[in-house]
C-alpha cells in the first residue's frame, strides 16, 4: 500500500535513515533531493532527522534536516515538547516511535509505505509542461461564472474593455 494523500496543514517528520533504507536512493543527499521536490509539489515542510553528526548543512527551502546523537530519541522529544504534536505526520517504521508518536495523535506512515514516486514524476516532465488536471462540471460552472465566462465587458459608447 502506497501512501501520498496526507492532510494539508500536517508538518512531516522523518525518520531518517530508517526511510533511507526503505527506498532505492544512494546517499542522503538524493533522498533530500527527492523530499524537496515532494515538498514544493504539495507545498509541505519536512523535517528530518538522521543519527549521528554532519558538518555540512543538508537543509533545502523546504526540508530542514537535523543530525541528532541519536534520531529516534531526538524524534520523541520533538513529539514531546511540541504544543500541537498531532500537526506532525510521522514517517518511521521503528515500532518505538510509531507507538509513542500515535500516543502524541500524529498520523503515521511505515517508511517502505511513503510514496516518492509524484516526486519522480514531476522531475520527469519537460519545462513548461503541466499535469493533466481535470475538473468536475460544478467546477467548471464555478470557474466560467468567476471568469464571466471569459466574455469581455465593453464600454458601449468607446467599444473599450472596461475594467472590473
Amino acid at each position: 500500500m502506497r501512501v501520498n494523500n496526507l492532510n494539508f496543514l500536517k508538518m512531516y517528520l522523518i525518520d531518517g535513515y530508517n526511510l533511507f533504507h526503505n527506498t532505492e536512493f544512494e546517499n542522503q543527499s538524493e533522498l533530500i533531493l527527492a523530499l524537496d521536490k515532494y515538498a514544493d509539489r504539495f507545498n509541505k515542510k519536512i523535517k528530518i532527522v538522521f543519527d549521528g553528526f554532519c558538518p555540512n548543512d543538508l537543509s533545502t527551502y523546504s526540508v530542514n534536516v537535523e543530525f541528532a546523537g541519536n534520531a529516534d530519541e531526538r524524534i520523541m522529544e520533538i513529539l514531546e515538547h511540541s504544543t500541537d504534536p498531532g500537526q506532525y505526520v510521522i514517517i518511521t517504521s521503528d515500532r518505538e516511535i510509531m507507538n509513542f508518536a500515535k500516543s502524541k495523535h500524529c498520523q503515521v506512515i511505515k517508511s517502505e509505505n511513503f510514496d516518492f514516486s509524484i516526486s519522480d514524476f514531476s522531475s520527469e516532465k519537460s519545462l513548461g509542461e503541466s499535469e493533466n488536471v481535470f475538473l468536475s462540471d460544478e467546477e467548471v460552472r464555478r470557474q466560467l461564472k468567476e471568469f464571466n465566462g471569459f466574455k469581455k465587458s465593453t464600454d458601449q459608447q468607446t467599444n473599450r474593455p472596461t475594467e472590473q
